[in-house]
């Protein structure tokens, strides 16, 4: 049995049916978010299970460094086979639009590596991811966010 760190305080969210999950948040590179997110209101090669996107309605973006943030969302227009893949393609209904900036606060470990889902609701009244997907403080933080390793003045 894997015994669970001491020192980490965990910030849990409710758990969401599928059914309210209606939003779909994946990773993108800047080129990325400007040349398909934004340019093509699109995004593409999405691995996304079957009985999730009847509930799909709308689309968000975390972009990686050095911006680290949820910055836009769109509605979906579609979601089709991308190239013969198991991946999707999810088309948008018009253009992104911005939200946020929604970032981790410093100390907890909750950051976005692979598409996660989320409702629209949790993403428009966020602050923090965070507040969207919960997340572990790290013990080596305070309360304060500093790192206490370094010493503090």
């Amino acid at each position: 049995m894997v015994e669970e760190p001491r020192n980490f305080l965990k910030l849990r969210t409710q758990p969401m049916k599928i059914s309210d999950q209606d939003t779909l948040v994946v990773v993108g590179d800047d080129e990325g978010f400007n040349r398909v997110f934004l340019g093509e209101n699109r995004w593409w090669a999405v691995r996304i299970a079957s009985n999730r996107i009847e509930h799909l309605k709308y689309i968000a973006i975390y972009r990686t460094a050095p911006v680290s943030a949820i910055t836009h969302y769109a509605h979906v227009l579609s979601v089709q086979p991308w190239q013969g893949s198991r991946k999707s393609v999810v088309n948008f209904r018009g253009q992104a639009i911005p939200i946020g900036p929604i970032s981790h606060i410093k100390g907890y470990l909750c950051g976005m590596q692979s598409p996660r889902f989320t409702c629209l609701a949790k993403l428009q009244s966020a602050t923090t991811l965070q507040d969207v997907f919960g997340g572990i403080r790290h013990p080596l933080h305070d309360r304060r966010g500093t790192d206490q390793t370094q010493g503090n003045s």
